[in-house]
């Protein structure tokens, strides 16, 4: 398996994580008073338009040329990375709501 195969399964177990991740938040909103789903619900808007910017890199790195490869890897890896983050302020604003 190449370098690219590998890259791709990597960024694809992350993307499923973040999946899960926003999953599991939305589940968490249940029970919640309605000012704190408003709040919550912003949070997870914004990180599913993360997550489709990510899955529409995940299918740039697919179809990619070979020679862009790295260019779309570096993407995907930031917007990752800001997946990430904006799903650690949605958890810090689930906990605030407790």
């Amino acid at each position: 398996m190449d370098e690219r195969e590998i890259y791709k399964e990597k960024a694809q177990a992350k993307l499923d994580e973040l999946n899960a991740r926003i999953d599991l938040l939305k589940s968490q909103m249940k029970g919640k008073t309605a000012d704190a789903k408003l709040a919550l619900n912003r949070q997870v808007a914004l990180l599913e338009n993360k997550r489709e910017d990510l899955q529409s890199r995940m299918r740039q790195l697919r179809s990619g040329a070979e020679n862009a490869w790295s260019e779309i890897a570096a993407g995907l890896d930031r917007a990752m990375d800001e997946v990430e983050h904006a799903l650690d302020r949605a958890g810090d604003e689930f906990e605030k709501t407790r």
